[in-house]
């Protein structure tokens, strides 16, 4: 009869590592008590007491002279009579290092980051495990933008400090470039964009602005007001679309990965000559922005609702042909 062969759980490996990993803690710190140590290591007491219970179950073997001897009390430090060599803590392996890299790079970027020499730190840590091949695959993964690094670095100390920004935006709804002054009120990540809110007294409420499309970040010396008392932010709809129009759209089924890009939920197939289209819906920032979203995507992108955006999407592209139309085709 065959055997089956047992596997433990990634969970009880990871405890296991846990527990482990203490020995060499505790012979570094034999001075710290239960309370000090589980807050060293990010753990309750309880779960740090359940830990060491572990330990008395580890070894090479089921002999008493084969498995770690120790002993502690709640209020003092735990003392190791015998730890099986286990005197250094468990390495990562370069995989693991380099899975770990990924997540620490990002952090790296992310705004608001209260002690980014922290995570620095740990990042280089992590790259002095791999090797040079490894690590040149790892760090091309993660792509770096001095600029918005720049400019989250500003954004981080004007929340800090209070103070007014002012910067140069490129604005999507618009498509044009103007200069900002603005009082952040705070800074918040969705998808894999950094956003700014911020009080904005020329319209009299609070605006959001990705901030890889800000330039020229400057700190002034006036202090900022961002009425945050004011400011009903929801994580779940940072931009309000919940409530705003919505389009009907068709979207053609060589482009469907637009459904994830732009935030579309999918309906259900076009009735028509090309029913393998899918009809979903999106939200509608602006009717300026939406018009030139449609146009710029005309290939694969139909218009179904409502029909005051239709219009206003017909008359953009007939006031486009219409330009066409103006040109002298004899001058050179």
């Amino acid at each position: 009869m065959k055997k089956t062969k047992h596997t433990d759980s990634p969970e009880k490996l990871a405890a296991l590592v846990q527990s482990l990993n203490l020995v060499p803690y505790f012979k570094a710190h034999p001075d710290r008590s239960i309370f000090e140590a589980a807050k060293d290591l990010g753990l309750t007491p309880d779960e740090l007491v359940r830990a060491l219970g572990r330990l008395h179950c580890s070894g090479i073997s089921s002999q008493t002279q084969d498995l770690i001897d120790l002993s502690y009390e709640l209020t003092t430090g735990v003392v190791i009579h015998d730890d099986q060599g286990m005197d250094s803590s468990l390495r990562l392996t370069p995989t693991e290092a380099g899975a770990l890299l990924l997540t620490v790079e990002v952090l790296e970027t992310m705004p608001g980051l209260v002690d980014r020499s922290a995570v620095v730190s740990a990042a280089e840590k992590l790259r002095s495990i791999m090797d040079d091949r490894s690590r040149a695959i790892y760090d091309s993964i993660v792509e770096h933008s001095s600029a918005t690094e720049d400019a989250q670095s500003q954004l981080s100390q004007a929340l800090s400090t209070k103070k007014r920004v002012r910067f140069d935006y490129w604005s999507a709804s618009s498509n044009s470039t103007s200069s900002r002054t603005v009082d952040p009120a705070r800074i918040f990540i969705r998808g894999d964009a950094a956003y700014l809110t911020a009080y904005v007294e020329d319209y009299g409420e609070h605006r959001n602005f990705r901030i890889d499309r800000m330039r020229n970040v400057e700190i002034l010396a006036e202090t900022a007001r961002p009425r945050a008392t004011q400011l009903d932010f929801s994580s779940d709809d940072p931009f309000g679309f919940r409530d705003s129009t919505r389009a009907t759209v068709a979207i053609a089924p060589d482009a469907l990965w637009m459904l994830d890009e732009y935030d579309m939920r999918r309906d259900d197939e076009v009735d028509g000559d090309t029913n393998d289209w899918v009809r979903a819906t999106m939200p509608v920032g602006s009717t300026g922005w939406f018009a030139r979203f449609a146009l710029s995507h005309a290939d694969h992108l139909r218009v179904l609702a409502p029909d005051d955006l239709a219009d206003a999407v017909r008359a953009q592209a007939q006031a486009a042909l219409q330009r066409y139309s103006m040109v002298d085709t004899d001058k050179s």
